[in-house]
């Protein structure tokens, strides 16, 4: 069944419930929806038997004729007359009049409502007008209800709508709140009342909301926060400002976070701060890792030694080590931006051998040597490309390392190796030198002895003599200098070594150089090696004269003279020297002169002012370093073009100079028919002593063959006094010679003789039983001076 607006129903009820007259409601299909008491009694039926039949049932009309009257009835609003014949319940049939009216509903209702009315048509009438106008009155109020309640309805809905939305916006807004791992709350710029926190927030403070933010997000805060960030917020008249951004660590957490703070309206529009704090802590150490890093790398780099400078592709200089700066007397900032060789080689184009260009080239490490002839120093400099991720060289480190002290030292190995290959050809021709010598020196003293003084060539014979003793004392001095024989000691008159070293001078050095001498005789004695001092004259002269080259000509000076230093004389604390008797030795030149800087550099070993080639910068080295050994003192003078002088001190034995003792007159020493064997491979030098040893009183048995001597030992070992034999012989040594003797007699005395050994010293020999150990060429009185203390010396028979 049809559901019908209830308000029909009770409006028909209301109109029709005190009427005496029938009345039946209807739709349009004559479906029979209500009827009041007059029509029940009409009919003989109950309610519920008449409502919800259709009229067709109720009436004995045509079916045709009855739905064309209610169509009738539909299509207009006046009353429609008509005469209908019911049944009733006995059985019977009642004809009636009857008007039909359609019900005035609203235009929305889509049903039609007819009212069939047994009645007048002028009563009838009325009461339909007056029902509906009743039914106009009550449809436009339920109109205006139903639209009432439909915007009341949309609103609702609306609302509804809309709070479940916004509850879906604020969840979605708390879950991303809450996934954010940063600090996010909300609070009251006046009361400082937190409002809001995310998750992050409570979880790590614990759900702080309608507390005070500066009670319970920092700690040991007595009131607002003196970092508070409010100020920066709003203006002075509530304008809301751009977001503050800072960084600050928390006392509570004792972290770091970037803080973003803005002002935003709240929902009851007052103006709140939002808060973001990121944790930034570990970014913080790690910016702390970095920093220190950074710290460590350019306390590394400002630490190293060496010259360190990184260049970009163009050479150009972007980073340089506190070495650098050094080098240059500038701070590293001031190499910055500039071109490495302008800098370092002050040029306008890279250096020709720079390792840099070969490292941009195949982007591999390079080295190279390189002097710099500004500052005078030796660098070994090394470049090594930076490579990027993806293997490009934008960048160069380039490490210059000083090594002018290890050329120095290489250069000191390659000296030292020199040195030790001239002093093994020096011992060489020292040894065959020396036996050219012995028998010069030997056969003419031997003549010397034989003529007598008073002979036509005696002089001739004594020149000869000097100068093989000459030429003895400079195979001396050959291998002192290369180190293969140390000079001894003695008391020396030192003007006439000074003397002797000129005249040998004067040879060498051209004429246009004037030598000028100015010796005092009685300058004193000093206790030196007559080599040694011969070598401190030569260097010195030979300086001056390297001084003097470029002129070809120049004044050569030699001064020695005594003087004593008291203790109140300045020379004693200004030069280090002990009060005491000196010999004073000047020698100065008038050449090119030499500045400050030479001066102080002089006495370095290998330091030298000539070009490469000609000079090892030793001579003063060693000059310096004999006179120190004596307890003296060097020292110079000069000015550029003014010449150079330099003075040297040399301690003089106390005493007149008269008082030394001299041997040069003394007698030789004579033999009483002591057996000497005499064995030399060299028969001029066997032949030379026999002739002089027969000479001296002693009987001779000569030897040039060791293995022959070696059996006349032991055919006649007690036949024999003294062994005088050389060192170097083929097949046996002197050496094994000496051994084979002690272990026959131990008691024999033997003077073992050389040119040169590598092998044996006077220490050596003595620890082998030598007697005593002499150098050829030997002079006749030293070689019978040592025969007779060696015979003297042996224990008396029985």
């Amino acid at each position: 069944m049809h559901q019908y607006p209830p308000h029909i129903m009770e409006c028909f009820h209301a109109f029709t419930a005190a009427q005496r007259d029938a009345s039946l409601l209807l739709d349009r299909g004559g479906l029979i929806l209500a009827a009041n008491e007059a029509a029940l009694r009409m009919l003989g039926l109950s309610r519920d038997s008449l409502s919800g039949g259709n009229i067709s049932t109720q009436t004995v009309e045509r079916e045709e004729k009855l739905t064309a009257y209610l169509q009738s009835c539909s299509r207009t609003n006046s009353p429609v007359p008509g005469v209908i014949t019911w049944r009733t319940s006995s059985g019977g049939q009642l004809k009636t009049p009857c008007h039909g009216f359609r019900l005035h509903i609203s235009p929305g209702t889509p049903h039609t409502f007819i009212v069939i009315q047994v009645s007048s048509p002028e009563k009838s009438t009325d009461k339909f007008l007056a029902l509906n106008r009743t039914l106009d009155e009550l449809t436009a109020s339920r109109l205006e209800l139903l639209n009432k309640s439909q915007r009341l309805e949309k609103e609702i809905n609306d609302r509804g709508r809309a709070e479940e939305e916004l509850r879906l916006a604020h969840n979605r807004l708390a879950a991303i709140l809450d996934s954010i791992e940063a600090f996010v709350y909300v609070a009251d710029m006046q009361t400082h009342e937190v409002l809001f926190i995310n998750k992050y927030c409570r979880d790590l403070l614990g759900d702080i909301r309608g507390k005070i933010c500066w009670q319970s997000i920092q700690e040991g805060q007595n009131g607002p926060c003196p970092f508070c960030t409010n100020k920066y917020l709003v203006d002075d008249e509530g304008k809301i400002l751009p977001p503050h951004i800072w960084e600050f660590q928390n006392s509570r957490t004792n972290h770091w976070y970037h803080i973003i703070d803005r002002a935003i309206r709240w929902v009851d529009n007052r103006t709140v701060r939002l808060e973001i704090a990121t944790d930034i802590t570990a970014k913080k150490e790690a910016e702390e890792k970095i920093s220190k890093a950074k710290r460590e790398w350019e306390l590394t780099f400002d630490a190293i030694d060496e010259v360190v400078t990184i260049h970009d592709r163009e050479m150009t200089i972007i980073r340089a080590n506190l070495a650098a700066g050094r080098l240059f007397g500038l701070a590293p900032q001031a190499l910055i931006g500039r071109k490495c060789y302008e800098v370092f080689r002050k040029t306008f184009e890279p250096c020709a051998d720079c390792p840099e260009l070969r490292a941009k080239a195949d982007l591999l490490p390079h080295s190279n040597e390189i002097y710099h002839p500004d500052i005078k120093r030796t660098f070994s400099v090394s470049s090594s490309p930076i490579l990027d991720e993806l293997g490009n060289a934008n960048m160069f480190v380039h490490i210059a390392k000083d090594i002018t002290e290890q050329s120095l030292l290489q250069e000191q190995l390659r000296q030292a190796q020199k040195m030790e290959a001239v002093g093994t050809l020096a011992g060489g021709i020292a040894h065959d030198f020396n036996n050219v010598l012995s028998p010069i020196i030997g056969f003419t003293e031997l003549s010397l002895t034989k003529i007598g003084p008073n002979h036509p060539i005696s002089s001739d014979l004594a020149h000869v003599l000097q100068a093989a003793k000459r030429a003895r004392d400079l195979v001396r001095q050959i291998l002192s200098f290369s180190r293969q024989s140390s000079g001894e000691r003695k008391p020396l008159q030192i003007h006439l070594i000074i003397k002797e070293a000129l005249k040998l001078l004067r040879s060498s050095l051209p004429t246009s150089i004037e030598i000028r001498r100015n010796i005092t005789a009685d300058s004193g004695v000093v206790l030196a090696d007559p080599t040694q001092i011969h070598q401190i004259l030569m260097n010195l002269c030979t300086n001056a004269y390297h001084a003097m080259q470029a002129t070809a000509a120049g004044v050569l000076a030699i001064n020695l003279s005594r003087l004593t230093l008291d203790q109140s004389d300045s020379k004693t604390s200004v030069l280090g020297l002990a009060p005491g008797p000196y010999v004073k030795l000047v020698v100065s030149d008038t050449g090119c002169g030499m500045d400050r800087m030479i001066q102080d550099k002089i006495f370095e070993p290998y330091f030298t002012t000539k070009q490469k080639g000609e000079g090892t910068g030793l001579g003063l080295a060693v000059v310096h370093g004999i006179v120190k050994s004596y307890g003296g003192h060097i020292s110079v003078y000069s000015e550029p073009g003014k010449g150079t002088a330099f003075h040297i001190y040399l301690p003089a034995l106390a005493g007149e100079p008269s008082l030394v003792r001299s041997t040069l007159h003394e007698e030789i020493p004579r033999g009483n028919g002591e057996r000497i064997l005499v064995v030399d491979d060299e028969q001029a030098i066997v032949s030379m002593q026999q002739k002089l040893l027969e000479g001296l009183g002693y009987q001779v048995k000569p030897f040039t063959d060791c293995e022959e001597a070696m059996k006349e030992i032991w055919t006649h070992p007690g036949d024999i006094d003294l062994i005088v034999t050389d060192m170097t012989m083929p097949r046996i040594s002197g050496l094994d010679l000496a051994r084979e003797v002690k272990s026959l007699r131990p008691d024999l005395p033997v003077i073992l003789c050389t040119g040169f050994s590598e092998l044996i010293n006077e220490e050596t020999a003595r620890q082998c039983g030598i007697y005593r150990f002499l150098m050829k060429p030997v002079l006749t009185r030293d070689l019978a001076g040592a025969i007779r203390t060696a015979l003297d010396s042996r224990p008396a028979p029985g």
